[in-house]
C-alpha cells in the first residue's frame, strides 16, 4: 500500500549500513546493539573496518573486537580490532600489533588447572560443550536447555553478570 513504511530487519540493515558509509558514529553502535550477530558473521571485511573505525570504547565495542579476533578474518580486522582494542583500554599497542597477544590480553580467557589430587572416577567432568547465544536467550533458558545450573554456567564462563549478548559462546558442563 502507498504510504506504508518498510521496517524490515533487512531495511534497517540497509539504512544503519549507508549512515556507516557516510561516517556517522551512532550508526555503527546501533547497528552492533541490534544486530550484532549480523555485523560480526555477514559483514564483508571492509564494511567491519568501516564499523571499527567509527566505534567508540564501550563494553560492547570491545566485545565485538574480541569475538573479530577469535573469528575467519583478514588480518586487516585482526589488527583494526586489536588496536581498538589497546585505544579503549587507554594503552599504547606495540608495533606491529599482534593479534593473538591482544586477544590473551583483552579476552581474559582462563585455562582451568588441573586438580593436583587424584579425584575418583564418578567425579571427573566430561569435556565442556558450548553453546552459541541467540537473540533473546537467557542464562535460564540455556540452563534449562542443558539441564545444568545457572551459576555452573556462570563459574565455568567467568561471567560477573547475566550480560548475554548474541553470538557470545558459552562453554557448558
Amino acid at each position: 500500500a502507498p504510504g506504508r513504511m518498510d521496517f524490515s530487519v533487512d531495511k534497517r540493515r540497509d539504512v544503519l549500513l549507508c549512515y556507516i558509509d557516510a561516517h556517522v558514529k551512532k550508526a555503527a553502535d546501533l547497528l552492533l546493539e541490534t544486530d550484532f550477530v549480523f555485523a560480526l558473521k555477514k559483514l564483508e571485511d571492509r564494511k567491519v573496518l568501516a564499523v571499527l573505525d567509527l566505534l567508540g570504547p564501550s563494553s560492547l565495542s570491545q566485545k565485538y573486537c574480541i569475538e573479530l579476533l577469535q573469528a575467519p578474518r583478514s588480518d586487516a580486522v585482526w589488527q583494526a580490532s586489536a588496536a581498538n582494542l589497546y585505544t579503549y583500554a587507554g594503552e599504547v599497542a606495540t608495533t606491529p600489533i599482534d593479534p593473538k597477544a591482544a586477544l590473551a590480553r583483552f579476552a581474559k580467557v582462563t585455562t582451568p588447572v588441573a586438580p593436583v589430587v587424584a579425584m575418583p572416577r564418578e567425579t571427573i567432568a566430561a569435556p565442556a560443550r558450548v553453546h552459541i547465544v541467540q537473540e533473546g536467550e537467557s542464562l535460564w533458558k540455556i540452563s534449562r536447555q542443558y539441564k545444568v545450573k545457572v551459576e555452573e554456567i556462570v563459574q565455568l564462563n567467568g561471567l560477573e553478570k547475566d550480560a548475554l549478548f548474541p553470538g557470545m559462546t558459552l562453554k557448558l558442563p
